[in-house]
């Protein structure tokens, strides 16, 4: 390999790591909810068009980045039957009575092997919540920690998460506003 040549696959390395950091950056700065606004589809563009998004504790799986609703099973209704939308999860999951919250974002890792990559992070989230979606004050302060794993893919030229496992691993529920 020439000098050339190895410096343009550095050059590649760097450019791809800070634009994957970036790609896990946004999925905080999405979530939040400054002054309850968020941003769905900042969201939904961090995301591939067949993406996977699971999360082992709550037993669901979530393919694509559309709005798509799920199917749940008529016996447990936190069980889901057919996989739904990562835009779903972002209106019906994560956020519809989320205010005033912070994502905190550590230990991102990242380890790229050409168009694909690897990675994790550790999150700690925090804000206010209303009791329902509906209430016009938020009440309790909520906060959870979470580890983040991803499988990245570049699609022309453009990295995006096309495969998220959120393990949320604390969440009190004692922190009162």
């Amino acid at each position: 390999m020439s000098e050339y040549d190895e410096l343009k696959s550095r050059l590649d390395e760097l450019e791809s790591r800070q634009e994957i950091e970036r790609l896990i950056i946004n999925y905080g700065k999405a979530a939040d909810a400054v002054n309850g606004k968020k941003d769905y589809d900042l969201f939904v563009s961090l995301f591939s068009e067949d993406c996977v998004y699971t999360n082992p504790k709550f037993g669901f799986k979530l393919e694509g980045n559309s709005d798509k609703t799920p199917v749940f099973d008529k016996n447990d209704p936190r069980k889901m039957v057919k996989p739904g939308g990562v835009g779903w999860l972002f209106n019906n999951v994560i956020l519809p009575n989320q205010e005033d919250y912070c994502s905190l974002i550590a230990n991102i890792t990242i380890d790229i092997d050409g168009d694909t990559a690897t990675g994790s992070d550790h999150m700690i989230r925090y804000g206010y919540k209303r009791p329902k979606p509906s209430d016009p004050t938020p009440q309790d302060l909520e906060f959870t920690y979470a580890l983040h794993r991803f499988k990245f893919t570049r699609i022309n030229k453009t990295w995006k998460i096309s495969w998220f496992e959120g393990n949320p691993i604390h969440n009190p529920g004692w922190l009162k506003k």
